[in-house]
């Protein structure tokens, strides 16, 4: 009997921990960037992988896809990262060494995506996020039409 209720248990508590399992969610890709100052422009400096040292760096993405980006501040201002057409933003971080992230599914299409700091983007802080098939002049079109 207690064999039984000790089987039972096991069972139980092997149905609530694989519910728990499929409700975690995936992150596919992560992309960390640095906040720098660049001939006189603020820019972001991608961190690690393939896009180690670029400056303001295209990330990509397959569509529907689950992304997190990082962003380090370097010490050089206030600094957010803003994906304004589907409408994800960053907290702000103001001080040296201070991170924030966003983790989000871009959207089930090939499409171009602006990201830009609230603060700094006329500075030159901005880049884009290219999900699936979608090319980095897609983005010109998008915001100058």
């Amino acid at each position: 009997m207690r064999l039984m209720k000790f089987g039972a248990f096991i069972l139980l508590l092997a149905g609530i921990l694989a519910a728990c399992a499929q409700a975690t969610t995936v992150v596919n890709t992560e992309y960390v960037l640095t906040t720098a100052l660049r001939d006189g422009n603020f820019v972001y400096l991608g961190v690690d992988g393939a896009i180690n040292g670029v400056i303001n760096p295209a990330l990509h993405a397959e569509p529907g896809e689950r992304i997190t980006v990082m962003l380090v501040n370097s010490g050089e201002g206030t600094h957010d990262i803003v994906f304004d057409s589907i409408k994800v933003r960053s907290d702000t971080i103001t001080k040296k060494g201070e991170t924030t992230s966003i983790t989000f599914t871009v959207p089930d299409a090939d499409v171009a995506i602006e990201y830009h700091d609230s603060t700094h983007e006329k500075l030159g802080m901005k880049g884009i996020l290219l999900v699936g098939a979608a090319a980095e002049s897609e983005a010109a079109e998008t915001s100058s039409g």
